[in-house]
Protein backbone atom coordinates (compact mmCIF):
# COMPACT_ATOMS: atom_id res chain seq x y z
CA UNK A 1 0.00 0.00 0.00
CA UNK A 2 2.65 2.26 0.91
CA UNK A 3 2.94 5.36 3.15
CA UNK A 4 0.43 7.18 4.62
CA UNK A 5 -1.06 10.80 3.68
CA UNK A 6 0.24 11.33 7.07
CA UNK A 7 4.08 9.85 6.23
CA UNK A 8 4.37 11.84 3.69
CA UNK A 9 3.71 15.08 4.93
CA UNK A 10 5.86 14.75 8.03
CA UNK A 11 8.87 13.62 5.64
CA UNK A 12 12.00 15.30 6.29
CA UNK A 13 13.12 15.21 2.60
CA UNK A 14 10.22 17.23 2.03
CA UNK A 15 11.25 20.91 0.72
CA UNK A 16 9.79 23.87 2.49
CA UNK A 17 7.45 26.30 0.42
CA UNK A 18 10.46 28.25 0.66
CA UNK A 19 12.83 26.42 -0.61
CA UNK A 20 10.26 24.78 -3.49
CA UNK A 21 9.82 28.28 -4.46
CA UNK A 22 13.55 29.25 -4.70
CA UNK A 23 14.07 25.91 -6.72
CA UNK A 24 11.12 26.60 -9.06
CA UNK A 25 11.02 30.46 -9.36
CA UNK A 26 11.16 30.89 -13.30
CA UNK A 27 7.91 28.50 -13.62
CA UNK A 28 6.06 30.10 -10.33
CA UNK A 29 6.47 33.58 -12.00
CA UNK A 30 3.44 34.10 -13.82
CA UNK A 31 4.37 37.92 -14.04
CA UNK A 32 7.74 37.17 -16.28
CA UNK A 33 5.73 35.08 -18.39
CA UNK A 34 2.86 37.11 -19.13
CA UNK A 35 5.34 40.37 -19.47
CA UNK A 36 7.94 38.04 -21.84
CA UNK A 37 4.67 37.38 -24.02
CA UNK A 38 3.00 40.81 -23.99
CA UNK A 39 6.75 42.31 -25.04
CA UNK A 40 6.98 39.24 -28.30
CA UNK A 41 3.35 40.40 -29.10
CA UNK A 42 3.49 44.00 -29.04
CA UNK A 43 7.18 43.69 -31.40
CA UNK A 44 4.82 41.80 -33.76
CA UNK A 45 2.22 43.72 -33.99
CA UNK A 46 4.51 47.19 -34.44
CA UNK A 47 6.38 44.58 -37.20
CA UNK A 48 3.32 44.56 -38.86
CA UNK A 49 2.25 47.72 -38.82
CA UNK A 50 5.38 48.82 -40.47
CA UNK A 51 4.85 46.30 -43.34
CA UNK A 52 1.18 47.84 -43.81
CA UNK A 53 2.04 50.99 -43.99
CA UNK A 54 5.29 50.55 -46.30
CA UNK A 55 2.58 48.82 -48.63
CA UNK A 56 0.24 51.03 -48.66
CA UNK A 57 2.38 54.05 -49.61
CA UNK A 58 4.14 52.31 -52.03
CA UNK A 59 0.52 51.73 -53.61
CA UNK A 60 -0.10 55.23 -53.31
CA UNK A 61 2.87 56.08 -55.22
CA UNK A 62 2.37 53.92 -57.70
CA UNK A 63 -1.58 54.73 -58.29
CA UNK A 64 -0.31 58.78 -58.91
CA UNK A 65 2.29 57.73 -61.33
CA UNK A 66 -0.63 56.12 -63.88
CA UNK A 67 -2.34 59.38 -63.87
CA UNK A 68 -1.94 60.88 -66.77
CA UNK A 69 -2.42 64.57 -67.79
CA UNK A 70 -5.19 63.91 -70.08
CA UNK A 71 -6.81 61.83 -67.23
CA UNK A 72 -6.17 65.06 -64.70
CA UNK A 73 -8.02 67.10 -67.26
CA UNK A 74 -10.52 65.23 -67.95
CA UNK A 75 -11.49 64.80 -64.47
CA UNK A 76 -11.21 68.76 -64.18
CA UNK A 77 -13.39 69.23 -67.23
CA UNK A 78 -16.40 66.74 -65.21
CA UNK A 79 -16.19 68.42 -62.13
CA UNK A 80 -17.06 71.92 -64.08
CA UNK A 81 -19.46 69.60 -66.20
CA UNK A 82 -20.57 68.50 -63.18
CA UNK A 83 -20.95 71.92 -61.46
CA UNK A 84 -23.15 73.93 -64.31
CA UNK A 85 -25.56 70.75 -63.94
CA UNK A 86 -26.13 71.45 -60.33
CA UNK A 87 -26.47 75.22 -60.79
CA UNK A 88 -28.53 74.55 -63.51
CA UNK A 89 -30.95 72.49 -61.20
CA UNK A 90 -30.63 75.08 -58.68
CA UNK A 91 -31.79 77.53 -61.00
CA UNK A 92 -35.21 75.68 -62.08
CA UNK A 93 -36.04 74.97 -58.35
CA UNK A 94 -35.78 78.83 -57.31
CA UNK A 95 -37.70 79.21 -60.63
CA UNK A 96 -40.53 77.35 -59.53
CA UNK A 97 -40.55 78.71 -56.21
CA UNK A 98 -41.01 82.05 -57.49
CA UNK A 99 -43.89 80.44 -59.71
CA UNK A 100 -45.45 79.27 -57.03
CA UNK A 101 -45.36 82.51 -54.57
CA UNK A 102 -46.92 83.98 -58.01
CA UNK A 103 -49.84 82.28 -58.06
CA UNK A 104 -51.45 82.85 -54.40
Amino acid sequence: EGRSLYDKINDSNRPTWENYKKINEDKLSLDNIDAKKMVEYRTQLDKDREDRLNNNSNKKRKSNLFISDDESNNSNNNESSDNESKQSKHKKIKNKIKDKKHKK
